[in-house]
């Protein structure tokens, strides 16, 4: 079964445990500099528990994964948002900042704008 079908908590805790290991880090060590209890972190990282909310725990979290790269922050925040069914953190502050783009994403929904379409648009704005 690929990753994309398992509850989103399942994939946020999978991605958890990918960068951990790759950080050499062990679950205590993880929890601890994230100022979780083991139990709790445990059981994100399980996919028993959703992500956490606060966006300094969030944050917190993050680093004691050791992630650094641009996209895979991108991926920790869309992971960590789609298991709590909210908005990606590091994206709140940008709908609010540009008056259109929640007019932008409200019209992608009432008009059902294709992700072929969509695709063109973020590759036009990325050149």
């Amino acid at each position: 079964m690929s990753n994309k079908h398992l509850n989103p908590c399942v994939r946020f805790g999978h991605f958890l445990l990918e960068k951990r290991k790759k950080a050499g880090k062990t679950a205590r060590i993880v929890a601890g500099e994230a100022e979780l209890l083991p139990s709790n972190y445990s059981k994100i990282e399980t996919g028993t528990v959703r992500p956490p909310q606060d966006p300094k725990k969030l944050k917190l979290l993050g680093k004691a994964i050791g992630l650094q790269h641009e996209d895979d922050w991108s991926q920790y925040h869309d992971l960590a948002a789609k298991a709590n069914e909210t908005v990606p953190l590091d994206l709140v502050s940008i709908i609010g900042e540009r008056e259109l783009v929640p007019v932008f994403l409200r019209t992608v929904r009432n008009k059902q704008v294709s992700d072929a379409i969509l695709k063109e648009i973020i590759h036009k704005l990325q050149d």
